[in-house]
């Protein structure tokens, strides 16, 4: 067992080391996938950084053709002065002259005036020329500028294509080691499923020399015998252990000859451990042996019950109180009373006994004159015997120190050999129950009587009768049933009395009554030893408790309908 404890531990440690693997490898390809995604962007932005140095170029070049252009505009202009400056220079010359000659005489007015039109035409000439001079030179440093800003953009398109490509770089170098660590992650996760499979091959082999060593029973029982020591090496087909089963189990009594007739497969039977612990069981017989022993003259009937709670073991001496039939009207003594005596018969040695009782009749003072009186038996159980003739109802038995009597005796009840006397009594008995402490309970048309385990009639149960309808008293509810169908009785350790009707169930416990629904059926009614519960067909229907000012309860287990009236 410990190298199997110590093989699953290491199977789970295996096991978690996959769950960590497998958590690695998860965390690694997140950072692969955010390292891809970071290089995608790095290469977009060295593609947007390529564009725009592409745009530089083109506006540096084009701004350097209209530099070019600017600067040949320049020298066209400062040509067209120099021309208009010469034909200024010109026109001037000859108006001055025209107007020396109009002074003269020798040029008319007219003349004059047109020469004089023609040189300030000459003038405004220049002026334009200069104009369109300084206009050329300007677009040449505006050009120039425009140069002068392209290069600057391109250096700065450069300088961030550059950083960009850099980026670029380590954002691939960053999914390389994601990968790497994704691919080691998945060697580790491979490396941990190897180990758990080694851990359980490594377990299984380990369970399988345990199961070598283990033995396992056919049936759930317990161990009645070892046969063979441990660490001893055994053979195929050696025994080792003898094991009896305890449910079902087999319960058994030596019933004598004359009841043994008597006894059927399926006749009721209360049967309780002989040492007195828990609670009765009620069953039937199973089986009844076909013959019996010749020395002992009994013959053995059998009940298999079920056991699943243990409340008997294999070995264990039990008690069974079984019912042999029922009568009508049935005159009954303690059994204890009844004495069997062998009557001489001449020459001849007589084996045939016969039974008698000691009839107590009063004297003088308390006293009682005591004679025997053969009687003829019939059925008997549960500590009492039927007399089925030699009695009368109302005569006094004695039960204590009959052996010890001569007829016509007389004696008191404080002499060294007290004689204990009880009434014979008519019985009509439906049901009946034993208690751990031997007390046999019957249900008959009267009432329920308790019967003491020396076989003395003890008082009745106190409840109030009325003809055929017994009422059970109590503060809290009061309800009636009919004794003569009762079907079931079971009385627990502590002297609570459950019964069964053919309509309805009761708990009695403290002389008050507390109901539990319907019919619980016949037979199969008990206590729980544990926890003194009342158990009905292996299902609990009633929970005994005691309140905090000691009052008993007793709670039915399902919400109580029938005929009971709160």
């Amino acid at each position: 067992q410990p190298q199997i404890a110590e093989k699953q531990a290491m199977s789970r440690m295996a096991e978690q080391g996959i769950s960590v693997a497998q958590t690695e490898y998860r965390q690694a390809t997140e950072q692969v996938s955010q390292a891809r995604a970071e290089v995608a962007g790095k290469t977009a932005a060295v593609r947007d950084a390529q564009s725009a140095i592409s745009a530089a170029e083109a506006e540096r070049a084009q701004a350097e053709a209209e530099l070019s252009s600017a600067q040949s505009m320049i020298a066209n202009t400062e040509a067209e002065l120099d021309a208009a400056r010469a034909q200024n220079e010109y026109a001037q010359a000859q108006a001055e002259r025209t107007r020396s000659l109009q002074r003269a005489g020798a040029a008319s007015g007219e003349e004059a005036q047109r020469d004089t039109a023609m040189a300030a035409d000459a003038s405004a000439k220049v002026r334009q020329a200069q104009s369109a001079v300084l206009q050329a030179k300007a677009e040449v440093r505006a050009k120039q500028s425009a140069i002068n800003k392209a290069g600057a953009m391109l250096k700065g398109s450069q300088a961030k294509l550059a950083q960009m490509t850099s980026d670029l770089d380590g954002a691939r170098a960053g999914v390389r080691v994601a990968q790497a660590a994704a691919d080691t992650a998945r060697a580790r996760i491979k490396q941990a499923a190897a180990g758990v499979a080694q851990a359980r091959a490594s377990e299984a082999q380990s369970a399988t020399q345990k199961d070598y060593a283990e033995i396992r029973a056919e049936v759930d029982g317990v161990v009645t015998q070892r046969l063979i020591s441990p660490g001893t090496l055994v053979n195929p087909g050696q025994t080792v252990l003898k094991v009896a089963q305890i449910s079902p189990i087999r319960l058994q009594a030596n019933v004598p000859d004359t009841d043994l007739e008597k006894v059927r497969v399926g006749t009721l039977v209360s049967i309780i451990n002989k040492a007195g612990t828990g609670s009765a069981l009620n069953a039937r017989i199973t089986s009844v042996a076909p013959g019996v022993d010749a020395a002992s003259r009994m013959g053995v009937v059998e009940a298999v019950v079920p056991n699943t709670d243990r409340r008997f073991l294999p070995g264990q001496y039990v008690a069974m109180s079984i019912s042999t039939g029922r009568q009508s009207t049935a005159l009954k003594v303690p059994s204890s009373a009844i004495q069997w005596r062998t009557k001489a018969s001449g020459s001849t040695l007589s084996t045939v006994s016969t039974p008698s009782v000691w009839v107590a009749e009063p004297a003088d003072k308390g006293q009682f004159t005591v004679q025997s009186v053969g009687v003829k038996v019939g059925l008997s159980g549960g500590g009492f015997t039927e007399i089925t003739s030699g009695l009368t109802a109302g005569q006094k038995v004695v039960t204590i120190g009959a052996n010890t009597l001569n007829d016509y005796q007389t004696n008191s009840g404080e002499t060294s050999a007290p004689v204990a006397a009880t009434e014979a009594v008519n019985l009509l008995p439906t049901a009946f129950a034993a208690a751990p402490d031997g007390t046999l309970y019957v249900v008959d048309r009267a009432g329920v009587r308790r019967i003491g385990a020396d076989g003395i009639l003890r008082d009745w149960i106190t409840f109030v009768f009325a003809g055929a309808e017994v009422t059970l008293g109590s503060p809290a509810a009061v309800e009636s049933l009919r004794l003569s169908t009762v079907t079931a009785i079971a009385v627990g350790g502590d002297g609570t009395i459950a019964l069964s009707t053919a309509r309805q169930s009761v708990a009695i416990s403290e002389g008050t009554a507390h109901p539990l629904g319907k019919s619980l059926g016949a037979g199969g009614l008990s206590f729980d030893p544990s926890t003194g519960d009342i158990i009905a067909a292996g299902r609990t229907v009633g929970i005994l408790r005691r309140t905090a000012s000691g009052e008993r309860i007793v709670l039915a287990s399902a919400p109580v309908t029938g005929d009971w009236v709160a």
